[in-house]
């Protein structure tokens, strides 16, 4: 899907909060909405921890 057709994008900016991610974006999936009219885009503000491997089960 081209990212111009995207109508909803999710942003959730996140510092050391990896454990959380994965509960976001479990929400996301079970939305109503077709998981292909939204995305999700994950900012990391500069976090200590390393964010590996949960948002690309995705």
């Amino acid at each position: 899907m081209n990212r111009d057709e995207y109508k909803v994008s999710v942003v959730i900016a996140h510092y050391n909060a990896g454990n959380y991610i994965r509960k976001a974006l479990d929400s996301l999936v079970r939305q109503t909405m077709n998981q292909d009219d939204f995305e999700a885009i994950i900012a990391d503000d500069k976090s200590t921890k390393t964010l590996v491997g949960c948002p690309l089960t995705f």
